[in-house]
């Protein structure tokens, strides 16, 4: 008989940890500078926006699993879906003293990992019951395990202020946030070396905070917060976060210039990235965007671009309908040049996968946590993006060393929506 007993978190809730990452005022300096280019504490500004982004689940579609069996020759093999199996191996070896060739993990196809099968879970409580129990042992985590007991995205909050010329031309960008941790996952790192890296800046905080557009003067500024709630890598690490605040601070400031957001951008993106006008021109083209209504009530329109790690562009541009249930994106259309392309399928299913996945990120995915415990136990208490809310989607591939089009052929209503296999989950 194998008794579990749980320990009970601190009383906490979602308030509370959003709280805990208010980033304020940010008027002085937070703990890690990623920009510092001039001066931008002194003149008005015609933007200042508070954004907030809240707590996420991966909420991938299978479970982690993994099967562990110690040999006679005691060694240990491991089965498992996992996006390391070297980690998975190095962490079984050092757990149980083995040498690192006495460990093999069968690294096996996983339904969805997205940064979620990076640390070492499944993996280590079936071979700690296997040792136990003397024989082969399969673990299989619950949809309840994943939410709870798995890490998430960290929520973060943002400070932005911007100023402008009357010609658009940006003349100071101030970027303050606070967020949880990334890549220092308490999901991973015991207290010894989480007290450690509060003096060390999280990269996978801080990925994505520089904007690609040209000022006088520029300071990001970031904050990692220890939460009481593990997170961790969620697809992109930081940049989704911070590129939503980026592009939603640049239509801010266009909107208030009275410029049109697709000329704002243009204008202010450096030179040294012309990929990223060029798929944000693309995306703009293909969408119809000079010719869309500007002044239906039930009708809306937005683009967004951005650069992933220095070497993957993108742009899309979205319209956005209000019916009496909500919002609903109507048409998505992508421009995406990632380099040399070697299978367009797989390139396409990739930026169709994200796009769904930014629905639910956008408009309706949030974890909540209420009296000390994540709430969620399945996916009828955490909303996803489903079918019905995925719009004809078009892709553009672009490669960039020949400015060649790859599949930039329209598609059909129905070769548009992206099938069950490409998509998010």
């Amino acid at each position: 008989m194998l008794g579990v007993e749980e320990e009970e978190g601190p009383n906490i809730n979602s308030a509370a940890i959003a709280a805990m990452v208010d980033v304020g005022d940010a008027s002085g300096a937070l703990e890690h500078s990623v920009l510092d280019a001039g001066d931008t504490s002194s003149g008005p500004v015609d933007v200042d926006l508070t954004l907030t982004v809240p707590h996420a689940a991966h909420a991938s579609i299978e479970p982690r699993t993994s099967i562990a069996r110690f040999g006679e020759n005691g060694g240990l093999d491991v089965w498992t879906g996992t996006q390391d199996p070297f980690f998975v191996r190095d962490s079984l070896a050092d757990e149980f003293g083995l040498d690192r060739d006495k460990v093999v993990v069968h690294g096996m196809r996983m339904g969805g990992g997205f940064g979620a099968r990076t640390i070492v879970a499944a993996e280590m409580e079936a071979a700690r019951l296997a040792k136990l129990c003397g024989r082969p042992v399969k673990v299989q985590w619950s949809r309840s395990d994943e939410f709870r007991a798995g890490f998430h995205r960290p929520p973060s909050s943002h400070r932005i202020r911007l100023s402008a010329d009357a010609a658009g031309r940006i003349t100071n960008w101030h970027h303050a946030f606070r967020s949880g941790h990334i890549i220092f996952t308490s999901a991973a790192m015991g207290p010894g070396l989480q007290l450690a890296t509060s003096f060390v800046a999280d990269p996978g905080v801080a990925r994505g905070s520089i904007p690609p557009y040209a000022a006088d003067a520029s300071r990001v500024e970031f904050q990692d917060v220890r939460l009481p709630v593990k997170t961790g890598p969620w697809r992109g690490l930081g940049a989704a976060a911070n590129h939503w605040a980026v592009e939603t601070a640049i239509d801010a400031l266009a909107r208030a210039k009275g410029i049109d957001p697709l000329d704002m951008r243009l204008k202010s993106i450096k030179p040294e990235h012309a990929r990223l006008s060029t798929v944000l021109t693309e995306a703009a083209e293909m969408a119809g965007w000079a010719s869309r209504p500007k002044d239906s009530r039930n009708e809306s329109w937005g683009l967004a671009c951005g650069i992933y790690k220095d070497m993957s562009y993108a742009a899309a541009v979205a319209r956005v309908t209000r019916r009496d249930a909500g919002y609903t994106v109507s048409g998505l259309w992508c421009a995406h040049d990632c380099g040399l392309v070697i299978n367009p399928d797989q390139v396409r299913a990739q930026v169709e996968g994200n796009l769904v996945w930014g629905i639910g990120m956008a408009l309706r995915e949030e974890l909540v946590v209420g009296d000390g415990r994540i709430l969620p136990e399945s996916f009828f208490d955490y909303p996803l993006p489903v079918l019905s809310d995925v719009p004809s989607i078009e892709i553009r591939l672009i490669e960039a060393a020949t400015s060649r089009r790859v599949l930039a052929r329209p598609r059909s209503s129905a070769e548009r929506r992206p099938s069950p296999a490409p998509s998010r989950r």
